[in-house]
């Protein structure tokens, strides 16, 4: 594998290898209010003490094990075989990399590592035939970045368009199946691959392209912004094109039928036996609203009668501009109402500009891809009337090291 070293680590207290800090490890806290480092969606989170704390730091710049260990002894009394078993935890997820490689190992054995996942991206016709199309368009002659290569499926098309050189970039073990691929069909001497998070990556020489599709059913959840960003700053030319090179974000407000029409099937029971079920009704609607969130996540797709609210545009971001920082994506919107209803809360997509005519998006009313929408439900619903302007005030949280796009009522 070109440029991806493996590495058997069968470490020793007094080897001459040395480790660092991973560039892509980030430290927050979760809901416990206690520290977690996390490295990407591929890979676990883990709960940091001080005595981890303090093992990252003694890497901060490249060192030996031992090295690490005598910075910190008298501070932190630990005999080096648990100072090394530490180490090797550290190693495994990927928070200590091989400090003359930049390369982080074992792969990451998490969500993009599925075969099965993978399939249902290279069945997704529309998605793939718009990267095609896209590429074809742009990278002729050009050193391009297939920023989370997966299958290798863009770097190939890439090569194939005419590509100079392609640098695939993928943290799972997916990247093993892209190696044989590429192979496979003969192009291994176009494309380099790096088995590696991409903030642990240098290049000799800055690319013309980057392409990237960490777009999840919410825009913001691969920690699209993070990872971008970072490229723009390493790893391309100041010119460099981006496929896609804009994001933008939608909601709609939307009724659940189900739902709404409670309170009509509470009146049909009381008329057909002569009783009052208001009790009754009152509570069934709020275990309705408390177990409402788990159940929209696995409901089919609404139809178009359910939406009761124009379009309203969330984020309009242009790529090749100056990203935002997180809160400052924080705003408050304003929902015009199309249908008098009861509103159960939102759905979001997003539009995904590949090139200015070729677009990639999960709305409701385009044509299906891989990706469905995102389901933001309210605590309960809200009556509305047709004219109404109801404001929703969206932001963006970081949990448990995964961006996601939220809303709620102002």
């Amino acid at each position: 594998m070109k440029n991806s070293v493996k590495i058997k680590y069968n470490l020793k207290f007094n080897s001459k290898k040395r480790f660092a800090l991973s560039n892509s490890i980030c430290i927050s806290t979760n809901e416990s209010n206690k520290l977690v480092g996390y490295i990407s969606l591929s890979r676990p989170l883990k709960e940091l003490s001080m005595r981890d704390l303090a093992i990252l730091y003694s890497f901060t710049k490249p060192n030996t094990i031992e090295g690490a260990y005598n910075l910190l002894k008298d501070n932190f009394p630990i005999v080096p075989h648990q100072f090394l078993t530490l180490v090797k935890s550290l190693l495994a997820l990927a928070f200590l990399i091989d400090a003359k490689y930049k390369k982080s190992t074992p792969a990451a054995q998490g969500t993009f590592s599925s075969l099965t996942m993978h399939l249902i991206m290279l069945k997704d016709i529309p998605r793939v035939m718009s990267y095609k199309t896209a590429i074809q368009e742009i990278v002729k002659d050009k050193t391009v970045i297939d920023l989370g290569c997966g299958t290798g499926l863009l770097s190939m098309l890439s090569a194939k368009a005419g590509a100079k050189l392609v640098y695939a970039i993928e943290e799972s073990s997916i990247a093993e199946i892209a190696n044989l691929t590429f192979r496979e069909n003969k192009i291994s001497n176009k494309i380099r691959l790096y088995n590696c998070n991409s903030k642990d990556v240098s290049l000799r020489r800055k690319a013309d392209v980057l392409i990237h599709e960490i777009l999840g059913n919410d825009p913001f959840e691969e920690n699209l912004l993070l990872y971008i960003q970072d490229a723009k700053k390493r790893l391309l030319k100041p010119n460099a094109k981006m496929i896609p090179f804009k994001i933008q974000s939608f909601c709609l407000g939307y009724q659940d039928e189900w739902n709404a029409n409670l309170k009509k099937e509470m009146k049909e029971l009381a008329n057909l036996y002569g009783l009052k079920f208001n009790e009754y009704s009152e509570q069934l609607q709020n275990e309705i609203n408390m177990n409402y969130q788990q159940k929209v996540g696995t409901r089919p797709l609404l139809a178009n009668k359910h939406f009761i609210s124009e379009e309203c545009i969330i984020h309009d971001l242009n790529l090749y501009s100056k990203l935002a920082v997180l809160r400052d994506l924080n705003k408050v919107i304003k929902l015009k109402i199309t249908k008098t209803g009861l509103m159960h809360g939102l759905i979001i997509y997003f539009k995904a500009f590949l090139t200015p005519e070729i677009i990639l998006t999960n709305s409701p009313f385009a044509p299906s891809t891989h990706w469905i929408q995102k389901f933001v439900p309210f605590e309960k619903g809200i009556t509305v009337k047709t004219g109404m302007e109801i404001l929703i005030k969206v932001y963006i949280v970081s949990k448990n090291g995964i961006h996601n796009l939220q809303a709620e009522l102002v």
